[in-house]
């Protein structure tokens, strides 16, 4: 049965505020709105704060199929506390099945979601997620969450439960960490550029399939900074800042890396004398079988022998990649000086 979702909406608009239990006689609605809370973020594989990382999510919905769509990109906002207002405003009806999909952060640059349009026996997400990280450099954090269906009983006089939401990270967050290894605490090195270049343009995942799976669907590439990091003293690692990448192997992509040697008479301080020029590598991005969800960190130890002396005399730097606790060794990347 097609619902008259407007019609609906507005009658129960006008006669109900909220939940409410003051009914002599039962509709055929639900005097409960539709809510969203217990928002949260699943953040097994990814080295960030347990924080939900946005206020909005855009929420699509459909009850009992796809062509009966009730939300289609509706923002919710967080508020206070546990609670999140959609700026749209549906019902419960007794005895329909739901279905919710979510978007974080909302009215994201780069995102677009084609919605699911043909009935199924069973629904593993509600559409196709189409990600052009070429429009935000690849500084997008991309959430994705789908509720699974929801059945509601056949009476209205019931209170509704609200919409629980499980986010998952759609993309392989990327940083680097680089070790001071001169092995005297009056040198330190800064890296005063890191950029990625080659990197896929647009990816697509069919979130309707039993494992959905990233595919590369446009065939340009783009280049994005990651920033720099300075003042890597003696035992003192850093970490870059991060880029959120496709979960596809970036066949062609590199890494653009340089470094610069300084002297400090006290060890204590953050301000030193320039002691070499600037050193740019270029290094042939590793062949990591990316995963969603993941942080990947790419190590590098830095000594003398790639930040002094004239360019044709540097050692090239190896990485080692960390994933989310264990850590493997790609036996060194061989890094042509330039």
């Amino acid at each position: 049965m097609k619902l008259n979702g407007m019609f609906l909406t507005l009658c129960a608009m006008a006669i109900f505020g909220g939940c409410s239990d003051d009914s002599d006689t039962p509709d055929s609605r639900s005097t409960c709105a539709i809510e969203f809370s217990r928002i949260h973020v699943n953040n097994i594989s990814r080295n960030s704060a347990a924080k939900i990382p946005f206020t909005q999510f855009n929420v699509y919905g459909f009850t009992d199929s796809p062509e009966h769509y009730i939300y289609d990109g509706a923002v919710v906002t967080h508020r206070a506390n546990d609670i999140w207002d959609c700026e749209q405003k549906e019902y419960w009806y007794p005895g329909h099945s739901y279905w919710f999909s979510a978007i974080a952060p909302a009215l994201a640059e780069g995102v677009s979601f084609e919605r699911a349009t043909l009935p199924a026996d069973r629904y593993y997400g509600g559409g196709t997620l189409r990600y052009r990280p070429v429009e935000n450099g690849a500084k997008l954090d991309l959430l994705y969450a789908f509720s699974g269906e929801i059945t509601t009983h056949d009476t209205s006089e019931d209170r509704y439960q609200p919409v629980e939401l499980e986010f998952n990270h759609q993309l392989s967050q990327v940083q680097f960490m680089f070790y001071n290894d001169l092995g005297n605490p009056h040198f330190f090195i800064n890296v005063p550029s890191i950029t990625l270049g080659n990197l896929y343009s647009e990816g697509v995942i069919d979130l309707n399939q039993p494992v959905p799976k990233w595919e590369r669907s446009g065939w340009e590439t783009f280049w994005t900074g990651m920033g720099r990091v300075d003042i890597i003293k003696a035992d003192k690692p850093k970490i870059s800042a991060s880029v959120y990448l496709l979960p596809i192997k970036m066949s062609g992509a590199i890494i653009q890396l340089q470094t610069q040697l300084f002297y400090t008479a006290n060890p204590d301080d953050d301000e030193g004398f320039q002691m070499s020029d600037v050193k740019t590598f270029y290094i042939d991005f590793p062949e990591i079988d990316f995963k969603p969800r993941h942080s990947y960190t790419l190590v590098a130890r830095l000594n003398s022998t790639n930040v002094e002396g004239p360019g044709e005399e540097l050692t090239p730097i190896s990485f080692d990649i960390e994933d989310n606790g264990w850590h493997y060794t790609t036996g060194g990347i061989d890094v042509p000086v330039k």
